[in-house]
């Protein structure tokens, strides 16, 4: 079971890269203005420094993936890192109404989220066990 740990890390690493950290990396003031957002600059300056964060977990978790039973400490932050994501979403879809429920983007990452948390989960990094031999 955790021979499947460091594909999985790299992986999501690497969704989490693209996805999450160079897409709003790319993005521009037109693309904000084209999607009706009130103030596509700030949009745009706000979403590269989430982007570049974004970017850096992922590399994070490549890099952690060769040796994921020394940087166990990693997989926790980010099985928290999803969770909160859900969290955080789903409260300003539903109770702050800021992000629409008819948007397929939102319940997407959620999803995926939920996705990476339940893998992690299931592949936390342990050490393997060796039966007895006498």
């Amino acid at each position: 079971m955790q021979k499947a740990t460091k594909p999985l890390l790299i992986v999501i690493g690497i969704l989490q890269v693209v996805l999450w950290g160079v897409a709003p990396l790319l993005t521009s003031p037109w693309m904000a203005d084209l999607h009706g957002i009130t103030y596509p600059g700030e949009f745009v300056h706000f979403a590269r420094y989430m982007g570049l964060c974004n970017l850096i977990w992922g590399l994070m978790l490549i890099s952690i993936a060769f040796n994921p039973l020394k940087h166990s400490v990693v997989v926790t932050f980010s099985i928290l890192f999803y969770i909160a994501t859900i969290v955080l979403t789903a409260l300003m879809m539903f109770w702050l109404g800021e992000l629409s429920t008819g948007e397929w983007l939102w319940w997407l990452v959620m999803a995926l989220c939920a996705v990476y948390a339940i893998l992690l989960i299931i592949f936390y990094p342990r050490e393997e066990k060796t039966a007895p031999t006498f």
